[in-house]
């Protein structure tokens, strides 16, 4: 995508390719992330920097999860039959709407509870100041 240049940093193998191809099909691509797809980050190597070892950028899987990509990621010990994790890989039905639609009405529940609760302590204080 992009005709970005998977090698910059030397060649990388065809396993490591094709997991950064998929991972960058999802996030472009998928119709589920929508309510977290946020524009605001550089994708570039600051100035001066140099190629590091992947271990030594991210020693750890929650490290890499939580860095990465302007902190796109959360890491979690839930499992992936949880339906609350995003999958990049599957097979057969796509799981992901099912993750995005919960995280969705607990969204509408949560604002609609702080919504009514805003109003009752406006309607409270109304009362007191009258």
């Amino acid at each position: 995508m992009y005709n970005f240049n998977w090698d910059h940093c030397g060649v990388m193998s065809d396993k490591c390719k094709k997991h950064f191809t998929q991972d960058t099909c999802f996030y472009e691509c998928s119709p589920h992330l929508g309510p977290w797809i946020q524009d605001v980050s550089i994708n570039k190597c600051p100035e001066g920097s140099m190629c590091r070892k992947w271990t030594e950028v991210y020693p750890t899987a929650k490290s890499m999860c939580e860095q990465i990509w302007s902190k796109s990621y959360l890491y979690t010990t839930l499992p992936n039959t949880s339906g609350r994790c995003m999958q990049l890989w599957f097979t057969g039905a796509n799981p992901n709407k099912k993750v995005a639609e919960y995280y969705l009405n607990n969204a509408q529940q949560h604002q609609s509870f702080a919504l009514t609760t805003l109003l009752l302590m406006a309607g409270a204080f109304l009362s007191v100041m009258m």
